[in-house]
This record gives C-alpha cells, structure tokens and sequence, in this order.
C-alpha cells in the first residue's frame, strides 16, 4: 500500500475519536458532568485568552466563552438597592474554537466578538462534540456554580437519544444562607450587614373604634375606612373591611352582625418612641451582580438575587430570571410602613424580602442563570435560607429522540430545606426563604422526534408549618427562558416557564396570618418566557446586540389592557420605536409607532396601552430603527385570562358531592391555590392543587358533605385571581 495512502488512513482514525479535543466521530453514552470548566484570569487580545488551568481543552476543541457576573447596581441603605444601572459585559457569551494551548495561554481560530470583564466571572466551558451521535444514559448534568465556574451544561451533537434527562435544576446561582438575631420592629434594613445600630420605630397599642355607617373612624385623626370601597364578597353587611392602618387586626371585617351604623374596635397603635437595636436579617441570593461589602443582608434584591428577610422572621424573597421573583411573607410583628389607610393585602411589612429582579430587558444576545433565593430570617436560628438557581443549558443537535418521557430541565430549586438549628423553638417557626429563579435553556435544534417536556421553572418558596404565631413563607422563583432557533415552538417539544408558588402559613385565627390566601404576604414569581429565532454567536457571526442600552421592558395586565413599557438610557442615535404584536410568536403586526425622545445622557421612559386584547397567550416586542438598521428587543409574553378561563364542574353540585374539578383555559400544566368558602365567609377547603394533565383539569376532594347553597371558590394562579359562583343542591 502506498505510505502517504497508509498515512492518511492513520490521520483519519486518529481524528474520528479525538477525546483530548472532545470530537467524537463514534457514537457515544454520556451521563453525568461531561463539560470542563476553567476561569479567565485575562483577556491578552481578540484572539488570546489567560485561564486558571487549561486541563481539558485541546486544539480543534468547541468552547463557551461567557461572562457570568459583572452588572452595575445602585446601592446604599435605600430601596432602589440592587437595580440593575448598567449590564456590563455580564451575560456576554460566544462559542469559540481553540487553535492552540500553550501553558495557561489559550489562542483562538477567531477574534472575539463581544466584550468580556475577567472581574465578572468569566469562564471557559468545554462543548464536546458528539458528531455520529450520544444516548444519554444517565442523568447529564453541570458542575454546581461555585462562585467562579460551574453552572452550565452544553453539547453539540447529530442526534442525541434521551434514555434520561438532562437536568441543571440548581446548578446556578447561589442561595442566601440563614441568619439569626435578635428581635425588633419597623427595620426596613434594604441592605446591610449584621450587627449595624439602626433607630426603630416602636408603636406603643390602644383601641381605635370604627363605624361602617359614616366611612370614618371615631377618633379624630384616622382616615377613611369603608365608604363601601373595599368590599368583603362574604358579607351582606356593611361590606367593607377594616383597613385602618393603625389596627393590629385590620383582617377583621363586617359580617351579618355588624349592622350598618354599629361601631366595633380594634387593638391600634396610639403613640410612638424610638429605640437603639442591632439590625439583624437574611442574606440575599446571588445573582448578575457581584456583592456589594457591607451591604449583603436584608430585603433589597442584588439584580436577580433575591432580598433576604429581616427582623423579625420576615421571609426571603424569590430568584429571578426572565420572570421576577416572589416577595417574602410579612414579619412576626406585623411591622408595617408607615401608617397606611389601605387593605392589608396592599400593605408593606418592612422585614419581607423583595424578589429578585426580572433580567428580561437584557435578553439580547446574552444569556444568564436563574437567581439564588434569599434567606428567612430566624431570631432563634429556625428560619430556613434560600436556594439555588438554575443553570444554563446549551444544545446543538440535528434531532432529539426521546424513549420514555424524559425531560430538558433548568428549574430553580423547590424550597424544602430543613430549618438551621440550634434554637429552641421547633423547626419552622422562623421565616422561610425564597424559591430558586429558573435558569435559561438555548436549544438549536432540528426536530424533536418524540414528545419532550422543556422546562425552566422558577422553584416553590419555603413553607412555615408551626401553628402558634405569624411566621413568614418564602417567596417563589420567577420562570427562566426555553429559546429556540425556530420562529415558533417545535413539535413534539413542550416548554414550561412558569414562577414557582409561595410558600404557605398555617392559618392562626388569633392574628390573622393567612391574609385571605395563607401565604401571609408572600408571593409567587412571575412566568419566565419561552423565545425564538434564536442566533448562538459562534467564531465571529451570530447575534447582533441593540444599538442602545434597554434598562426596562415589561407588559402587564391592568384593567382590561395591557401597558407595554420600556426604558432606554440616552436613545439619541434613534429614529422610531415600533411595538409589534403577535399571537402566535411567527406573525408580527405593528400596533403602534413612537418616535425616539432624542435626549442624549437621560433615561428616557416610554408606555402604551393596548386595548384590543382577547383570552389566549399574546408577545410583544420593541422593533427599533436606526437609520437603514433594524433591532429587535427581547419578547415579553402575557398570558390574558377573563373568568371563563377558570370553570368548574359539577355546577350545581351534589350535596353528598365530595368532588369538584376545574377546568382551565390555559393549555399547560401549573398550580394554582384555591379557596372555598360559604357565604358566611367560612373557609371549606383551601390547599394548593396541580393540574393532573397538559390540558390541566385539577381535581379537588372536599372529603366532606356540603350544606346546600351558595359558595365561592376563590382560584389564584400565577396569572390571575378569580372567583366562581358554585351552588350546591
């Protein structure tokens, strides 16, 4: 045989199994961490990159390079603590390939087309390249985050056979962990660290009296309370409830016996002093932006962090991503701000932590992890801390086959750590922390040949199930992103992007804790989205960023319609913002036509309403025209409910019916929370119910036999609140 034909031969088999460079041209079974992650140390130049340690990567290897961190927040002891004032390089990613490894110097094929900042984490990610195929055999996952490196899970491969999942649930950003301390009120403490001196304010208590008849109390001084604005559906009586903020039990409202024009009281605060405390809280969860010395404890978010709890036993709030984390329950003490005449649902407690903020305005050619959640707070170290975050998932593949129902999973972590110990009060009995906010999964694959759920949920926030006194849940994870490469969702592929729930409060008549949902103020996250036309920036082509810095964009359902808003910081260079409309996420129609503001160095803020809104699921973005450019913003999704989104079965009901189903209009699965109460205002039956199946029937067991008549079930989900009559016969 001809040497240089022997040569060859050689060559080629050498190559079709190149494992130093992770380019497989044999298939292969995977599982477990099959990425190698290393830290930037330094940028050299376009092409010229230092790293910690070059162990596992090889010339002709695929690489991620990416910035994890690096965002700009405002800080100070103030509640603007932790927006996001400038993105940075963070979320800054390109796939790369190596041309050479030299000691710790990796040199690129390509220059770099996006900026990186070695401060904000930047890490060097391995892809391996599975060219004849890979069957995943067991779980594939990532390298916890671990403050540097970690967190992501990428492969790029022909087709990839799922005989199990892929799975980053928890994998990105850290939690806060639990603090303890004393016991204090009226602390806001946004952000801080333990042991400041901070002037309380303390209330001291009397009784206020109220009367419906007139609106007002009968202590001059206090303000409106009823005028029928706030309306129990309970009660035939006077019909509102008692929203003064300077009572102690504002929960109580008018039933059948308070007749129109009786007085009744209630425990209020009278006076005032000020004290000297130590402040003491939660910490909050890690997100986009490095931590701030000195300012890592309390309830201001840090980016998609969430805020921690403060004193006393206030809960932590949720991670964010797309979606934006859940508030944390009230404090213990039921420390309100300021002396508000408004419902109790509406008021502050100055010790729940915010959530993490929404990193939707920064999707454009960056990606990130979900937010770690923050901590309870436990002034008898029995608060539970926060969670982890999901990770990232990048895939590249020609198909998916899936052999038995296994999922492609970036959750934030579910909330359902033990509390710390050490204290004498059983565990539980101190605020909860957050939900873990849901990381983000880059799919650019071809087609999915069997049915494949996509999931990138923010997690459920810490419950509080010791009966006795207020103790505060945790608030859930706001929803991550599923992004495709195609202009709409794929068959056969199911995304999930939904915020996690709240934790609950077990009810203690005595003080009131449910706040009419028994979640005692906390709140669930906001759904994530799921996006197309995807573009992976790989060896200098790919996404092209927004010519301008986008701060904000958001819609949200108010009365009917929905106000699209955004905020862009010095839009000088711009001619004309276009808001694009779309049912289906394919089709785009320009709804309306805003010029640029033109003012060089502002922040300059837009909004429109739109009113020709129908149920269903609806995306907007912001098309943006620079001269002959054209840019596009991420896409903010809504999903519109009305009443008829919610209905249920059997209706009228059977007395000796122990069984009610409810059918929602809305075609994935999710949780909801329902109530259901007899016209008297008596609760029935309460609980959080997930829905059975993709068409989401819930089905719900009273386990008991019904008085005939009139009740009200009362349905919360991440997207709306409603009420339905059910008679029973």
């Amino acid at each position: 045989m001809n040497c240089k034909i022997l040569f060859s031969i050689l060559v080629l088999l050498l190559f079709l199994n190149d494992s130093s460079a992770q380019v497989y041209g044999t298939a292969q079974s995977i599982s477990g961490v099959i990425n190698t992650y290393t830290k930037v140390t330094a940028i050299g130049s376009t092409t010229s990159i230092t790293v910690a340690s070059a162990t596992g990567f090889a010339a002709s290897n695929k690489a991620l390079l990416i910035q994890m961190q690096g965002a700009t927040v405002s800080t100070g002891e103030n509640v603007n603590f932790g927006i996001v004032t400038a993105i940075g390089s963070a979320g800054n990613y390109e796939v790369v390939t190596i041309n050479s490894v030299a000691g710790t110097t990796i040199t690129l094929s390509n220059p770099m087309t996006r900026t990186y900042t070695v401060a904000g984490n930047v890490q060097l990610v391995t892809i391996p390249e599975y060219n004849a195929g890979a069957t995943i055999t067991g779980t594939l996952t990532a390298q916890p985050w671990n403050g540097t490196t970690g967190g992501i899970a990428a492969l790029y491969g022909n087709t990839i056979t799922m005989n199990a999942n892929i799975d980053v649930t928890a994998k990105g950003f850290r939690r806060g962990s639990g603090n303890g301390g004393g016991a204090s009120c009226y602390n806001p403490g946004y952000a801080y660290s333990n042991g400041n001196t901070h002037l309380d304010t303390i209330w001291s208590y009397g009784t206020v009296a109220i009367t419906c008849a007139g609106g007002t109390s009968v202590s001059p001084g206090w303000a409106t309370v009823c005028s029928g604005a706030w309306r129990s559906p309970f009660s035939p009586g006077c019909g509102c409830y008692v929203t003064v903020a300077a009572c102690n039990n504002q929960l109580v409202y008018d039933s059948a016996t308070y007749k129109l024009g009786q007085n009744f009281s209630c425990s209020g605060k009278t006076g005032y002093y000020t004290s000297s405390t130590t402040m003491t809280g939660g910490d909050k969860g890690e997100g986009i932006a490095l931590p701030v010395t000195g300012q890592t404890v309390g309830r201001a978010p840090i980016s998609n962090g969430g805020g921690g709890g403060n004193e006393h036993n206030g809960g932590g709030g949720g991670g964010a991503n797309y979606g934006k984390g859940g508030l944390g329950g009230m404090d213990l003490s039921q420390c309100y701000a300021g002396l508000q005449t408004t419902p109790i649902n509406q008021k502050d407690s100055l010790a729940r932590g915010f959530g993490g903020l929404s990193l939707a305005p920064h999707y454009n050619c960056r990606v990130f992890m979900g937010g770690g959640a923050g901590s309870g707070q436990g002034n008898d170290n029995q608060n539970t801390p926060g969670v982890e975050g999901g990770g990232i998932i990048l895939l590249k593949a020609t198909s998916i086959s899936n052999s038995g129902g296994f999922k492609i999973m970036a959750n934030g972590m579910i909330n359902n750590l033990p509390a710390n110990t050490g204290g004498a009060i059983a565990a539980g009995a101190d605020g909860a922390g957050g939900g873990g906010g849901g990381g983000a999964i880059l799919l650019d694959v071809g087609t999915f040949s069997n049915p494949t759920a996509i999931e990138a949920k923010g997690g459920k926030g810490g419950d509080n199930t010791v009966v006795g006194d207020c103790y505060a849940p945790g608030g859930g994870g706001g929803g991550g992103v599923v992004w495709y490469s195609q202009g709409s969702t794929p068959a056969n592929s199911t995304p999930t992007i939904i915020g996690g729930v709240s934790g609950t409060e077990i009810f203690n008549p005595s003080n009131g804790c449910n706040l009419g949902d028994f979640r005692y103020g906390a709140r669930a996250g906001t759904n994530g989205a799921v996006l197309y036309n995807l573009q992976i920036p790989i060896n200098g082509t790919g996404c092209t960023a927004l010519p301008i810095t986008l701060l904000d964009f958001s819609t949200l359902y108010q009365e009917d319609k929905i106000k699209i808003h955004w905020i862009v910081l010095t839009d000088n260079k711009m001619n004309v913002f276009l808001i694009e409309k779309s049912t289906d996420g394919i089709s785009w129609d320009v709804i309306q036509t805003l010029s640029a503001k033109d003012e060089n160095n502002k922040i300059n803020e837009y909004s429109y309403y739109d009113k020709e809104i129908e149920p269903g699921i609806v995306y907007y973005r912001i098309k943006i025209i620079e001269g002959t450019n054209i840019f596009h913003s991420s896409i903010s999704t809504v999903h519109l409910s009305n009443r008829d989104n919610y209905s249920i079965y059997p209706n009228p009901g059977d007395e000796k019916e122990t069984k009610l189903f409810i059918k929602s209009g809305f075609n994935y699965a999710h949780e909801i929370y329902v109530t259901i109460s007899d016209i008297a205002g008596s609760t029935v039956w309460s609980g959080d119910v997930n829905s059975s199946t993709q068409k989401s029937i819930f089905e719900i067991n009273i386990r008991q036999s019904l008085a005939k008549g009139i009740y009200l079930v009362m349905i919360r989900s991440a997207q709306q609140s409603t009420i339905v009559k059910w008679m029973v016969e």
